[in-house]
């Protein structure tokens, strides 16, 4: 594994990303309750940000940052090895692009970077928080949810759901690339990696069934958000053995 390296930071890909995820989850939830618009009906599926039409809004939003040289334009390198603008933030600046979502996207992502926060504390003060008891990691509060969770899918029909633990550390496991009971023998960079994915399920797990989220995509949400929380603070997921 490399360096750990977490940051007060996210491209304006990775917030997309999260926004176009949440719109669409919005949609199936809308049209789950019958309050979709008429316009929203006509359409038949959720309206998708563009990366240039945010670009936009990141330039209005911060016309005076970006010409005093606080906000600078980046590039990432696209499909076809073409160089393509980006503007990279910070976690608050971040907060305020998305003042011009709808509230249950706003919630939602905004839950997603008080995990990213969150991540940044504790490197900066070192309060791993990691409990080892009898040489295993305790999991806390994701086995709450997750217990919950199972009766949430008992309830939409799911034959196997005392599978979900098993689910959910396998999909923790495959995240960081250990293998299944071997968290006893990782380093704490690998074990600060663990106990921010679990938090981050844990507040997905609850928010997904305030909202009434079924419970598979809940776990889609899940593995989607994993994967770039593990790409934001190691820059390189492949380096942890992560296979899509």
């Amino acid at each position: 594994m490399g360096e750990l390296r977490l940051k007060n930071q996210i491209t304006s890909k990775e917030l997309l990303e999260q926004i176009n995820l949440f719109r669409q989850e919005e949609y199936k939830e809308k049209l789950k309750n019958n309050t979709l618009t008429e316009a929203q009906i006509k359409r038949g599926k959720a309206v998708k940000l563009e990366h240039k039409d945010l670009l936009d809004i990141i330039r209005d939003e911060f016309s005076e940052e970006i010409g005093l040289g606080k906000i600078s334009p980046s590039s990432y390198r696209n499909s076809q090895n073409k160089k393509q603008p980006m503007f990279i933030l910070t976690l608050n600046q971040a907060k305020q692009v998305l003042l011009r979502e709808s509230k249950y996207v706003r919630r939602a992502i905004i839950a997603y970077i008080e995990v990213l926060e969150q991540a940044i504390i504790d490197k900066a003060k070192s309060e791993w928080l990691l409990t080892r008891q009898q040489g295993k990691l305790v999991r806390r509060e994701e086995t709450d949810a997750i217990q919950v969770l199972i009766e949430y899918a008992k309830k939409q029909g799911s034959q196997h759901p005392d599978k979900l633990y098993m689910t959910y550390s396998k999909l923790v496991n495959s995240l960081v690339g250990i293998k299944a009971n071997s968290r006893d023998k990782v380093d704490f960079g690998i074990l600060m990696i663990i106990r921010q994915l679990e938090d981050m399920f844990t507040r997905v797990i609850t928010s997904s069934m305030e909202n009434e989220i079924r419970y598979k995509e809940i776990y889609q949400i899940c593995k989607k958000q994993g994967t770039q929380f593990v790409e934001i603070v190691n820059g390189n997921v492949k380096s942890l053995g992560y296979v899509n």
